[in-house]
């Protein structure tokens, strides 16, 4: 999915989310603050899923493996980190 028609988080730059507020017609700094609350919210609840998925007999590597990068990959979104 393209956000201000970059298609990875490697392409953000500090721009990007006011990009995706005017081409959405939104105020960039709700769309800055949304963003910084969803990816704290999945930042926070990715070890809670991870552990979550452990106890139904999973293996505990793969479901905390994919929480950091839930975790990092929230954190490159974050709009207060200037992404």
């Amino acid at each position: 999915m393209k956000i201000a028609r970059r298609a990875t988080l490697a392409e953000f730059k500090p721009d990007t989310w006011e990009a995706f507020a005017r081409g959405v017609g939104m105020a960039a700094p709700f769309t800055r603050r949304r963003v910084r609350t969803l990816a704290e919210a999945m930042a926070k609840q990715a070890p809670i899923v991870a552990a979550a998925l452990a106890g139904e007999g999973l293996d505990q590597a793969a479901p905390q493996s994919y929480a950091a990068i839930v975790r990092e990959r929230a954190e490159r979104c974050d709009g207060s980190r200037g992404l």
